[in-house]
């Protein structure tokens, strides 16, 4: 009876929105049960309502609605700074700013950790980066998830792999060769910017060109360029076909089976090398290219990435093949 006397009356000061009534509903439809959890609820908020930044306001709201309430996750259990950030959509303390701003600098401080943690694994193979790569290839996490949120350029299962998957993928390029000062390289099929934005960031004296048939991606790529500052970079919605400039070596990630590829860009190689492979294709492949490679099997080389890169994604038929022009 303790409990009905307790806090059957204070039901009716409790904060109800849109997203209660129906628990409340179902509370209070198994009687003195639904009684009993109230009180405890009320007794656990005026433990804990001397931590709350709100000072008590719809405090109790929140910690009967255990699920709801942000501060199981914060002040009352700090071991748990992530599990709460869904949180805020239903929280009536999303006004407050004591709790947002924590939250919120949780929240910051995690993602610096975290994209810290993925731009260690181009650190790893490319320990010579100067300061001002290091902030560009940074950067590319925020751009990606930015604009993967309006086009979808990159799958949104994968946008956590970014700098495995894609641009350390990428750079696997620049593992075969070192492009010299001046090279320049054709990107055919650049998608959201892959290859041709990491090798750019890293070749920053060399010259990139992207070009891509879908006219969203090439603006992606030319935001993403603009938002880094790369200066030697230009992307242009155009079909390969279409392409009439000269290169060094054109490079790509499995736009579409060598043959045919080989047949596009054949007129887009310049005649005199400068660097230490002699100019061709630089493609990134995966599965099994013995047929696709059948007519150019004495001529090219393929390298399996796993040669230059030691995670475990690496190993799964990923290949850089190299074919001269």
């Amino acid at each position: 009876m303790f409990y009905l006397q307790f806090a059957l009356p204070l039901h009716r000061f409790i904060y109800i929105n849109k997203y209660s009534i129906l628990k409340f509903r179902m509370w209070f439809k198994y009687g003195l049960k639904a009684q009993k959890l109230l009180a405890q609820g009320i007794a656990l908020g005026i433990m804990a309502i001397s931590k709350a930044p709100c000072k008590g306001k719809s405090f109790v709201y929140c910690l009967v609605f255990e699920g709801f309430c942000p501060y199981r996750a914060t002040d009352l259990h700090p071991s748990l700074p992530r599990a709460m950030p869904w949180a805020r959509s239903f929280c009536p303390f999303r006004a407050c700013g004591a709790y947002l701003r924590n939250l919120n600098t949780l929240i910051n401080i995690d993602r610096k950790k975290q994209k810290q943690d993925r731009m260690n694994i181009i650190e790893k193979y490319f320990p010579h980066l100067t300061d001002e790569q290091k902030k560009q290839f940074a950067a590319l996490d925020g751009l990606y998830r930015d604009w993967n949120a309006k086009i979808n350029v990159i799958s949104r299962k994968d946008i956590d792999n970014l700098y495995e998957h894609h641009v350390l993928h990428s750079l696997a390029i620049a593992k075969a060769i070192n492009f010299r000062p001046g090279s320049e390289i054709l990107d055919f099929g650049c998608g959201g910017g892959f290859p041709g934005i990491p090798l750019a960031i890293l070749f920053p004296e060399c010259k990139f060109k992207l070009i891509d048939g879908t006219g969203k991606k090439i603006k992606v790529c030319n935001e993403v360029a603009g938002a880094i500052g790369l200066k030697n970079l230009v992307a242009e919605h155009l079909r390969g076909e279409d392409e009439k400039g000269k290169y060094d070596f054109v490079v790509s990630r499995a736009v579409m089976q060598l043959p045919d590829l080989m047949k596009i860009i054949k007129k887009n190689f310049k005649k005199a090398g400068q660097n230490a492979l002699p100019n061709g294709l630089l493609c990134l492949k995966g599965g099994n290219l013995k047929e696709e490679l059948k007519q150019y099997y004495k001529i090219s080389e393929i390298t399996p990435l796993s040669t230059f890169f030691d995670e475990e994604w690496f190993s799964q038929d990923k290949q850089l093949v190299y074919v001269p022009a």
